[in-house]
């Protein structure tokens, strides 16, 4: 039953996720994917995977800062620097503890991905990033979670990002905020 319940939370941040890539607004595309993986959180928890739970947090918390770019606090240069930093000790800490490498390695370079294409603020490069490097590898991480919906977020988000471009062209799409 645990299981059914976190496939149904999965599914709602899904909605959010794959939703987000229709928006023509970089900043609200990026609001839009970190209420998704604000969900999400929870949908790992209840999967009991805690590198998903802190990895999609850290990735949160990197949307909701970018998407708040303009304020004052939100403009500090050291932000994706600091995310980074941290992704990268907690996945090495969470390593420790586990004999499955590439689950981790994986989420790392999903999260680390979307965090430096979020901060160029261009929809064209976070797109990309989706498609050709973030997207696969977390779909990685989601199958060795048993994340059903994290499977389907990020072949439909990608799926998403091919419809956006096709939409509104990829040039169209560089700052568009």
């Amino acid at each position: 039953m645990q299981n059914l319940i976190a496939q149904a939370v999965g599914v709602v941040a899904m909605v959010l996720n794959v939703g987000s890539y229709q928006l023509k607004s970089s900043r609200l595309l990026v609001l839009c994917r970190a209420a998704g993986d604000f969900i999400y959180i929870f949908h790992y928890l209840l999967l009991g995977s805690p590198n998903g739970c802190v990895t999609v947090g850290i990735c949160s918390l990197n949307g909701v800062i970018c998407g708040f770019r303009g304020s004052a606090w939100a403009e500090w240069k050291g932000w994706k620097w600091l995310l980074s930093i941290v992704l990268t000790v907690s996945c090495l800490l969470m390593w420790r503890h586990d004999f499955q490498p590439l689950p981790h390695i994986c989420s790392l370079i999903s999260i680390l991905t979307t965090i430096w294409v979020t901060w160029s603020g261009n929809g064209k490069v976070i797109r990309l990033g989706r498609l050709f490097l973030a997207g696969p590898s977390w779909i990685i991480y989601c199958v060795a979670a048993g994340s059903i919906p994290g499977v389907l977020t990020e072949l439909i988000g990608m799926g998403s990002v091919v419809v956006s471009i096709c939409r509104y062209g990829l040039r169209s799409l560089d700052n568009t905020n």
